[in-house]
């Protein structure tokens, strides 16, 4: 994040993006029999190798683009450079191909949306950049949507249960239809095919970060910048600051009717939870984080709302089922840990 390491970028809105910049046991599969454990055993010279989901608790994750809950399983979901990691009842787990390197990152009740670029063993047919990708079978096939071979949103909120998608562009693109999109952030209602910028009427922070939209209502929108947490009612065509100007935001989602969120306030790492015209300001009981590792990730799992999982500069993972009461550590410097 910006604020912290200095990560910088200047965009031709004028505005500064905060930039956030495996044991081998396999799942039972549906008949409850273990899988062949070996990751490649099977694939013949110059194929890819049958998708898997295996345990793996060795491996570090180097970075963590963003995180959210499995709509059909529960499982919390890391997208990294290296493809998806699983956590789920204590233990980890990762897959055999379709390794992308996950950008913008949003779950669903259905799969996930994500963007960024093709990595090891990537499904035939993928290009570099990403574009706009969605996948229902947890990584398995990546369905390509909108923007691909142009676009690696960085920034990118998207419901969990419909289909409006928000993403920040950071230069000048052309959609399919051959349409300029200059760079802004653009909301699309169909998956892609077409995209409508941002008014952002009352945005006066010098600042884009997270982004954030409610699990059933795409209309809703939270943005973080590091003049505060600002929220939509209207798809963003109008943006109200619901938290102080001072507070540097770094992650944000809803839960449930609220946003919770997280920032740098003064000397302090904090993690909050407001209602969308900025009253009830509730402290959640975060474990102690250094000033220079701030939270960069945070996720509530719209299904539970008490569990809230998040992660920080340095690669730690925090998860809590009590909903923000206590969190446990899953990750430290990004070293697998169980809950």
């Amino acid at each position: 994040m910006t604020q912290f390491r200095k990560r910088t970028s200047v965009i031709g809105l004028g505005v500064i993006l905060l930039l956030s910049a495996c044991s081998t046991e396999e799942l039972p599969n549906e008949e409850g029999q273990a899988s062949d454990p070996q990751l490649e055993e099977n694939a013949a010279p110059g194929e890819e190798a049958a998708y898997k989901i295996s345990a793996d608790a060795e491996t570090p994750i180097e970075h963590v683009h963003g995180l959210g809950f499995d709509g059909d399983t529960g499982e919390l979901l890391f997208a990294t450079h290296d493809g998806l990691r699983f956590f789920n009842d204590g233990a980890w787990y990762t897959t055999t191909s379709n390794r992308n390197d996950y950008m913008g990152f949003q779950a669903t009740s259905e799969g996930f949306y994500a963007s960024g670029h093709p990595g090891e063993g990537a499904q035939e047919g993928l290009v570099n950049p990403l574009g706009l990708v969605k996948s229902t079978d947890q990584g398995e096939t990546i369905e390509p949507l909108s923007l691909f071979g142009q676009v690696d949103f960085h920034y990118m909120a998207a419901s969990y249960e419909g289909k409006s998608v928000y993403g920040l562009i950071t230069a000048e693109v052309e959609d399919e239809s051959g349409n300029v999109m200059t760079p802004g952030i653009y909301r699309t209602s169909d998956e892609g095919n077409t995209w409508n910028s941002l008014a952002l009427k009352g945005f006066s922070a010098n600042s884009f970060g997270m982004m954030a939209t409610h699990a059933t209502d795409g209309e809703k929108l939270a943005i973080a910048t590091q003049q505060g947490a600002y929220f939509s009612s209207d798809g963003g065509d109008t943006v109200s600051r619901i938290t102080k100007d001072s507070e540097k935001i770094t992650a944000i989602d809803f839960k449930g009717e609220q946003i919770i969120y997280a920032a740098v306030d003064g000397q302090d790492i904090v993690l909050r939870v407001i209602n969308t015209d900025g009253s009830d300001v509730k402290e959640l009981n975060n474990p102690y984080l250094d000033f220079e590792n701030a939270i960069t990730y945070i996720t509530v799992n719209p299904e539970n709302e008490e569990e809230i999982a998040f992660t920080t500069l340095d690669i730690d993972g925090y998860l809590s089922s009590d909903g923000g009461q206590s969190f446990q550590p899953i990750l430290d410097e990004g070293q697998m840990q169980g809950a």
